[in-house]
């Protein structure tokens, strides 16, 4: 009875040792403080549909998720119209990708198509906000696939 009690005492003396020696020990080294408008934030942008037209007929469509990351106090004060801006220079600029032709199986450039829309976005918002582009799919849908075709 007598050694239940004192081993009972020794972990309440180890349990109150052991929490009053971590308040007391300082923690690691302070981290600098940030600027909050340094951070970047990414956001994902909904799926595009981007037509591939060769030859006056429609081959079929590319269909990528794509993210993009920018200054956080940014995205904080206007991200619709960043989203915009970004959906539109990766519509244009995998419109107007002749290297894309899926029917022949070529190897497409990802870095160089994530370059042309860098470079797009941030010359039509005017300064270089957007920091990256990501990939996060890209797959291409024959025509011939898709299923609700108008017969005529």
């Amino acid at each position: 009875m007598i050694r239940m009690l004192l081993l009972g005492l020794v972990v309440v003396i180890a349990t109150l040792g052991g929490s009053y020696a971590a308040m007391q020990i300082p923690q690691g080294a302070q981290t600098s403080k940030e600027d909050p408008s340094e951070k970047t934030e990414i956001v994902k942008i909904d799926p595009i549909s981007v037509p591939v037209v060769r030859g006056g007929k429609i081959q079929g469509y590319v269909i990528g998720r794509y993210a993009f990351s920018a200054p956080a106090s940014e995205v904080r004060k206007d991200k619709d119209t960043l989203i915009l801006f970004v959906s539109e220079a990766i519509f244009m600029s995998v419109y107007n990708e002749e290297d894309l032709d899926f029917a022949a199986l070529k190897i497409v450039e990802v870095d160089k198509l994530i370059e042309r829309i860098l470079t797009k976005v941030n010359a039509r918002i005017a300064r270089p906000m957007i920091s990256q582009i990501y990939v996060e799919s890209l797959n291409f849908l024959a025509h011939d696939a898709v299923r609700c075709q108008q017969t005529k």
